[in-house]
């Protein structure tokens, strides 16, 4: 998923964060990264860049980017945050965090698995864990990670063991009955393989946003689009109505699920489709944002444009060409559609939605009070 980081606003800096990002700038110039700007990260990393800064100091293959990229990824800044047995800013299980991932950040003589400051060291600490292990299985019989990957590569395999486990490559040395297969720069393939794109891609997401701050700008703070654009997104929406993945055409073109290459945010990439679906809307209808992933829409998009996130509570203030954001059973941020209508009474409203029974397809008269419904964002454009 190219994008943007959410930013410290001036308007909202005071002079202790101020003070506080002049003084870790200092530290990371110490650490011999000069090219960082800790004012860049979003605003609920801004706590935690002292020790972003040790955490990309670890090793020469993991940068403070590729911290920060991981942590946005998983927890979005929430250092409270629990995604089944994954807790804290870096998704650390209690086990693992017990047997030896655990890092004391804060220096208060406490490993704390909740804490933000620990978390983000632990973090720094377990990519270099996995650096090193990926460079030793390159510097073995080249099987299933291969000899002579770039830095760039190994960083890939690094988040992708990150996310899916630093054994992955172990249980296929071992010839696992049932272990995954692998291409030949060492990635999963198969349905694993769509789990690893889909960790690559929200992790290029982050760090692009780190590396380039607005560079997916879309509008300023405060301006809602004019009529012609929410017209134009729900016309656009409209028109795609029908669209189904390539494996579920007639007859179909692909045994390939997932994928729809209109919508996708990479070439010849498949995966959930949904947050695809309404920001290439968005996009076409002159919003610049891309995403593959429902989240972003809050903690992108609405961080960075101020007032974009509507409560639930309030679709009297919703419009047409809005998201409408949605929890599922076993994925807080599950779906994503596009408001395309709300009734004169508020109490209901029409969307569009993309891999919908896998499909674009309209939904009626959805009840406001619907225990599913997360929030609204509106698409600010400038």
């Amino acid at each position: 998923m190219a994008t943007a980081f959410a930013l410290l606003a001036t308007t909202a800096c005071t002079g202790s964060v101020l003070a506080r990002v002049a003084a870790v700038q200092e530290a990371i110039n110490a650490e011999q990264d000069p090219e960082f700007d800790a004012s860049r990260l979003p605003p609920g990393a801004q706590p935690y860049v002292q020790y972003l800064v040790k955490a990309g100091a670890r090793c020469e293959g993991v940068g403070i980017e590729d911290v920060a990229a991981v942590i946005d990824y998983f927890s979005a800044w929430d250092p409270k945050i629990r995604k089944g047995d994954n807790l804290g800013l870096g998704g650390f299980t209690q086990k693992g965090w017990d047997a030896g991932q655990g890092r004391d950040g804060d220096g208060n003589g406490k490993l704390e698995i909740l804490n933000g400051a620990d978390s983000v060291l632990a973090t720094g600490y377990r990519m270099c864990d996995i650096d090193a292990r990926v460079r030793s299985l390159m510097a073995e019989d080249g099987d299933p990670v291969p000899k002579n990957l770039t830095d760039a590569e190994v960083l890939n395999l690094v988040v992708v063991g990150y996310f899916m486990g630093p054994d992955i490559w172990d249980k296929a040395k071992k010839g696992d009955a049932g272990a995954m297969k692998f291409d030949a720069k060492g990635m999963p393939t198969g349905k694993d393989g769509s789990k690893a794109e889909t960790h690559l891609s929200e992790f290029a997401t982050r760090k692009s946003g780190i590396k380039n701050p607005g560079g997916d700008k879309g509008a300023g703070p405060g301006q809602l689009p004019a009529g012609p654009v929410r017209a134009k997104i729900v016309e656009i929406a409209k028109s795609q109505v029908g669209q189904v993945e390539e494996d579920d055409k007639n007859p179909p073109t692909t045994s390939r699920e997932n994928c729809v290459p209109r919508y996708t945010t990479r070439p010849g990439w498949c995966a959930y489709w949904c947050a695809m679906f309404a920001s290439w809307v968005w996009t076409q209808a002159g919003v610049k944002f891309r995403t593959a992933g429902v989240i972003e829409f809050h903690n992108r998009w609405g961080a960075t444009h101020k007032g974009s996130i509507i409560k639930k509570q309030d679709l009297n203030r919703v419009k047409p060409g809005d998201a409408v954001l949605f929890t599922r059973p076993g994925d807080y941020w599950g779906h994503v559609g596009l408001v395309i209508t709300v009734a004169a009474d508020a109490k209901s409203f029409t969307y569009i939605s993309g891999n919908d029974s896998d499909a674009v397809r309209w939904t009626r008269n959805y009840p406001a009070t619907a225990s599913d419904i997360i929030e609204y964002v509106s698409p600010m454009v400038s």
